[in-house]
């Protein structure tokens, strides 16, 4: 977590400070640079994924979800939790097993933030079950992070200057091995990498109301 604050200099919450609406009940909120693809990923045993989230406002969420694809992921355990900005454990949402069929995941257990501000979700799981995706959404090259409404009025021309090496992905999350019975420890284990929005190589999490 100790990078968020370089990766996302321009923003503190919503896109580019403002406010995001309050969430109704059964709506999800995502990592605010990422958002569904429709793409499948099949996830590493033991390795902790983590995506730093932003919480605006003061709200009761209901827990975190995922969605697994696969037919042969039956029997494989997934664990969800959320760690503030210091590290710490916010909220252990707890664990889900897998059936063989796809599947929306809610972790229902309650939670209702005592500050506005980053946290990071991890999600990890016992074994390597296929789940869907999310991709970047604001990310212009090595120029920094926007929300969408700047990225859609910067595109032509940061396209049109930079032509082939205009890139839409970047920075998604990080990641880092673990042990999935130890999953979530008290304080987070430290990120030892960093993974970008493309390859449809990010496992989808989020909060739900």
């Amino acid at each position: 977590m100790a990078n968020v604050a370089t990766k996302f200099g321009l923003s503190s919450g919503g896109i580019l400070g403002v406010p995001s609406a309050p969430l109704i009940s059964g709506k999800n909120l995502f990592p605010p640079h990422l958002s569904l693809n429709g793409g499948t990923f099949a996830v590493t045993a033991d390795t902790y994924y983590c995506y730093p989230i932003y919480i605006d406002k003061i709200q009761s969420f209901s827990g975190t979800r995922c969605t697994n694809s696969g037919t042969g992921d039956s029997g494989k355990k997934i664990k969800i939790a959320l760690y503030n900005d210091d590290g710490t454990l916010a909220k252990n949402f707890g664990e889900a097993t897998l059936t063989g069929s796809s599947a929306v995941l809610s972790f229902a257990s309650s939670w209702t933030p005592t500050r506005v501000g980053w946290y990071e979700l991890r999600i990890v799981s016992d074994s390597a079950p296929t789940l869907y995706t999310m991709g970047n959404v604001t990310q212009v090259s090595s120029a920094g992070y926007f929300g969408l409404p700047v990225m859609n009025s910067l595109f032509g021309l940061i396209a049109s200057s930079w032509n082939a090496n205009y890139n839409q992905y970047g920075y998604a999350g990080d990641s880092v091995a673990g042990t999935y019975a130890n999953f979530p420890e008290s304080t987070a284990l430290t990120a030892t990498a960093s993974f970008d929005g493309r390859g449809n190589a990010c496992p989808a999490v989020c909060l739900y109301k």
